[in-house]
């Protein structure tokens, strides 16, 4: 599958396990997150690259092109220990909480960068990485990947 937000989300969305995303089973995956009116979540996240913790590191989820405007992209540096949370635009975050790390639901292709450490390519300019947020996906541990410079 070419696109990384929604091969992130295949298994999902899939219904009758053919191997093949339909327009009517996109839509339907689509309308169930949307379903549960949770417009914005806080969810934290971690990088590790050889086994070892990547600090300093700036994550972007870029929404799927297909999404529309409507979605917004949310990025975060990881601190000394690998970790951050994701954060919308402070203009993108929901009126009643203009200070708080929140992000939308959907799908994100993941595009990881450090300004003096070279992450490969299949991380960021030509990212195999995706991923589907939801109300309850990931969990609230938030999600790790582990990044490998081979």
């Amino acid at each position: 599958m070419a696109s990384p937000d929604l091969a992130a989300a295949a298994n999902q969305y899939d219904k009758n396990g053919d191997g093949e995303l339909t327009v009517d089973e996109i839509a339907s995956g689509i309308a169930a997150w949307q379903k549960t009116g949770v417009g914005a979540r806080s969810l934290p996240f971690g990088i590790r690259l050889n086994d070892q913790p990547l600090a300093g590191a700036t994550v972007q989820l870029v929404p799927a092109a297909f999404l529309g405007d409507g979605m917004k992209e949310a990025s975060g540096r990881t601190n000394a220990g690998g970790s951050g949370q994701f954060n919308m635009k402070p203009e993108d975050r929901p009126k009643n909480a203009p200070n708080m790390p929140l992000m939308q639901p959907g799908l994100y292709h993941v595009v990881i960068t450090h300004p003096t450490i070279k992450i490969p390519a299949k991380y960021n300019s030509a990212t195999t990485l995706g991923i589907e947020v939801t109300s309850s996906n990931p969990g609230l541990e938030g999600v790790k990947w582990s990044l490998s410079s081979k």
